[in-house]
């Protein structure tokens, strides 16, 4: 059912449609997919360089990874092509349409889900939420760059839904999508296994891992060379850690000399943040508050990672939001603006602060620190607040 609460979403969305949709084809990813697509359409495998060198000439940016990217220009799991061919059946402009259209809809249906499925003490916190969602930074360059993080998120959720409802297939489908970039989807798809081990559920667990070992055992069939073009791949982005969206990007430009170090003790600061959050956050929150971790730890040690690839963090974001609701008076409010600071503008002024300094990636590395740091605060807020309300019902 409708509810007032979700109308400023509604309205941010309508005006900010236009830059949702823009869509700048030849310079973003949307035509690498669209072109994958194209490949898996044709019979080929996306895992052969000579179908990427071969492209025409108008695909700058197909071109580009050709040139960056020479060992092993196809690093995806052999799957993630497969979800490219309905607007690979399109001509490019319009296939590329779709793939934004898609990107936008089950973005912000993700968005309206995680919300739903969250407990509010008041529909403004609710609201708020669902508009920050349509803001976030990486939800705006996902769309309009043609990267996955809508389909990832999509797919956490179908999996929790799974986990809830028992429903093994869902689990194994939702994982499979929350995959799509391993490096950041992997601690949640540990959490999902131990949830489901620490509940005995070994006839959802048997289903879902049938599910997607066979989602990924029949698209490697076709695809043999898939492991391997994986990992050699992703061997040849390592050395772009120091200049992409990561924490050891952000220690590189505070000291390029002990950067390791650096990245080190921030990754400390966010895993004592995280384990505070734990620890802190009320019973009856601890599933979100793991999955908000397992997400964004994922993030803080992602060896590789550009700007739009903190769009997970979102799902912390919102559960931020639904954290500092719990409280009362000035200081829900205090915890609201922090979270308004920090989840809607911060990725923004990151973004622009890196473009103003010539180092676009490497500032945005310390967002998800500050998200980590963010959980930590709204977890210990909503412990106060359920302690002065037992307090008060003694």
């Amino acid at each position: 059912m409708w509810r007032r609460q979700y109308l400023p979403a509604a309205l941010i969305v309508a005006i900010l449609l236009p830059v949702y949709l823009s869509l700048p084809i030849h310079e973003s990813d949307h035509p690498i997919f669209w072109y994958a697509g194209r490949i898996t359409l044709s019979g080929g495998s996306p895992y052969e360089n000579v179908r990427w060198s071969s492209a025409p000439s108008e695909f700058l940016e197909i071109h580009k990874m050709v040139a960056l990217y020479p060992t092993r220009i196809w690093a995806y799991p052999p799957w993630v092509a497969y979800l490219h061919v309905p607007e690979a059946l399109l001509p490019l402009e319009p296939g590329v349409f779709l793939q934004g259209l898609l990107y936008l809809l089950v973005g912000l249906a993700a968005g309206l889900g995680l919300v739903a499925g969250l407990r509010w003490r008041t529909g403004f916190a609710a609201g708020l939420a669902l508009a920050l969602v349509a803001v976030f930074e990486p939800f705006v360059h996902s769309v309009r760059g043609g990267e996955h993080g809508p389909l990832m998120l999509a797919g956490a959720l179908l999996a929790i839904w799974g986990l809830r409802r028992s429903v093994g297939v869902a689990i194994g489908i939702g994982l499979m999508l929350a995959l799509i970039k391993p490096h950041l989807g992997y601690a949640f798809a540990v959490l999902i296994v131990a949830e489901l081990v620490e509940r005995r559920a070994w006839r959802t667990a048997a289903i879902a891992g049938a599910t997607g070992v066979g989602i990924f055992g029949v698209t490697w069939w076709v695809n043999p060379d898939a492991v391997i073009s994986m990992a050699v791949g992703g061997g040849d982005r390592l050395p772009l850690a120091v200049s992409n969206a990561t924490t050891w990007s952000f220690a590189s430009g505070l000291t390029p000399t002990l950067w390791p170090l650096l990245g080190l003790a921030l990754i400390g600061v966010a895993v004592v943040a995280c384990w505070f959050a734990v620890r802190a956050a009320p019973a009856d929150l601890r599933f979100w508050t793991l999955v908000s971790v397992s997400l964004v730890l994922a993030t803080v040690t992602a060896p590789y990672a550009n700007p739009y690839d903190h769009y997970l963090l979102v799902v912390a974001l919102i559960f931020c939001v639904a954290l500092a609701d719990r409280a009362a008076g000035a200081i829900r409010l205090m915890a609201l603006a922090v979270v308004v600071l920090i989840g809607g503008s911060g990725a923004w002024l990151a973004f622009f602060a890196g473009v103003g300094l010539g180092d676009q990636y490497g500032v945005t590395g310390a967002v998800p620190i500050l998200f980590a740091l963010m959980l930590a605060m709204c977890a210990f807020v909503a412990q106060r607040a359920t302690a002065m309300r037992g307090g008060e019902m003694g």
